[in-house]
């Protein structure tokens, strides 16, 4: 009898120790910990301007076109040499000028910002979590709604490559370290603007 005691009790420690060291999948990822690894990967909220010149010569680009068909700007001849204009913003539109500097004078466009957390799908044996997202354009200017649909230069790509209405859909995988979560895949290795054109691109930009 004390043999079988003896062997019961030494089967029983020998499970309790192989249960301690088990593997134990981390916890999945939350929904408020996936929008703060969201917002840090990405650097939102993102304010996105565009610059014109404050002198330009007779050779427009498109978007200056277009501004100037809205009446959103216009050029005041050089009295002293009439193939130089110097810009006049319409004083409607005055809130969206932020100043100017070599670059020339910087209109505001929009500015992205986080959505929300639309899906969370977590692998319990790697410790890695797909997460899916939505970013949206607040804060649109006039300036950013006329470049909708005109194309930089003679190329295809677009000033606006989104719809300005329509949320931004993104995906991102993060794996869990023991600091933490960490971005995973291709795009722990990109800049927060790399990240950012990625996610556009995912929604048919250029």
């Amino acid at each position: 009898m004390k043999q079988i005691l003896f062997i019961f009790l030494f089967a029983l420690v020998g499970v309790l120790t192989i249960g301690s060291t088990t593997h134990t999948p981390a916890p999945p990822l939350s929904h408020a910990q996936a929008k703060v690894l969201i917002v840090k990967a990405l650097g939102t909220p993102i304010l996105f301007r565009h610059y014109i010149p404050l002198r330009k010569t007779m050779c427009w680009g498109a978007d200056i076109r277009s501004f100037q068909r809205k009446e959103l700007i216009y050029y005041v001849d050089d009295r002293e040499d009439i193939y130089n204009f110097f810009l006049k913003i319409n004083s409607e539109y005055a809130q969206w000028y932020m100043g100017q500097d070599e670059n020339g004078c910087k209109l505001k466009l929009y500015d992205i910002v986080f959505s929300g957390i639309t899906g969370i799908a977590t692998n319990p044996s790697t410790n890695v979590a797909t997460v899916r997202f939505s970013l949206k354009a607040t804060n649109i200017s006039p300036f950013a709604r006329c470049l909708v649909n005109v194309k930089i230069g003679c190329t295809e790509r677009k000033y606006i490559p989104f719809d300005l209405d329509t949320p931004i859909n993104g995906e991102m995988t993060f794996r869990k370290f023991d600091t933490g979560w960490q971005l995973d895949g291709q795009m722990a290795n990109m800049s927060k603007e790399k990240r950012l054109s990625v996610v556009i691109n995912q929604n048919g930009g250029n």
